[in-house]
């Protein structure tokens, strides 16, 4: 097959799963009270503009490093920690807009978005910039949203009750986004209580001429977009390629699909 193939996005999740402390496994909390309430109502605004702009296009989980994220497409817009956090907004740092930024917490993360990330050291600054810039963070909210064609690449992360505990912390209703029902009947599916992928090195089990054609579906997948595509062991034994927040193969010990 040639080179090793890697999505450009593998060595940022490897370090994001360090990170967790837990391979990368997410903590599945119900409760938000560790958290400061007002930004929370920021962060239920955030989801708003998501969901109206494009309900397949988001994704709202907890980590363990004790945050919550809400990513937009592949994005990550919104992060707040116990005592931390920051946002994402677009447009140019030397515009009049931000002449207040610090650029000492300005971290360019994603290369080909048209803004940067602010990164806030204590809840009380991340309150404030999310006050002061909401304009141009809810504008490249919705402006990823618009973009995703199918669902956010994140959709397999999503943590529903985690959103109904956001939607009572914050005394409102939030949206589940479109592809929630189908997320809950494929966690049913893979039976693990949650969907997530066990870590498992060893595919000997599974038909060798099967996996040379999940090969070239993999290929076909990085060749158009490097970050688009994700594989990976589940509950139920199989190997699932997702590409764009979709299965689209999957190979098991007695069966599959595409």
């Amino acid at each position: 097959m040639g080179e090793s193939l890697m999505n450009d996005q593998s060595e940022e999740l490897r370090e994001q799963r360090l990170r967790e402390g837990d391979h990368g496994m997410l903590n599945v909390e119900r409760d938000l009270s560790d958290l400061d309430h007002s930004l929370l109502a920021y962060l239920a605004d955030d989801i708003e503009i998501a969901h109206r702009a494009n309900p397949n296009s988001w994704a709202f989980y907890r980590v363990k490093t004790g945050g919550v994220i809400l990513v937009v497409e592949s994005v990550i817009v919104t992060k707040v920690n116990k005592d931390r956090g920051g946002i994402l907004v677009r447009g140019e740092l030397d515009s009049p807009t931000f002449q207040s930024v610090d650029h000492a917490r300005v971290v360019q993360r994603y290369k080909n978005y048209p803004g940067f990330w602010i990164d806030a050291d204590s809840t009380d600054r991340l309150g404030a910039i999310m006050e002061e810039f909401r304009t141009p963070h809810h504008e490249g909210i919705a402006d990823l949203a618009s973009a995703v064609k199918i669902r956010t690449q994140s959709a397999h992360n999503h943590q529903p009750a985690l959103l109904d505990a956001l939607s009572s912390a914050v005394g409102q209703i939030l949206p589940q986004p479109a592809y929630a029902e189908e997320l809950r009947e494929l966690r049913l599916r893979e039976g693990d209580n949650g969907g997530h992928p066990t870590i498992k090195r060893d595919v000997s089990d599974l038909d060798q001429s099967l996996l040379a054609h999940l090969a070239d579906d993999i290929e076909t997948a990085h060749r158009v977009n490097p970050s688009s595509w994700a594989l990976y062991r589940v509950a139920s034994r199989g190997v699932v390629l997702i590409v764009q927040g979709i299965a689209v193969t999957d190979v098991n010990k007695d069966r599959g699909g595409y």
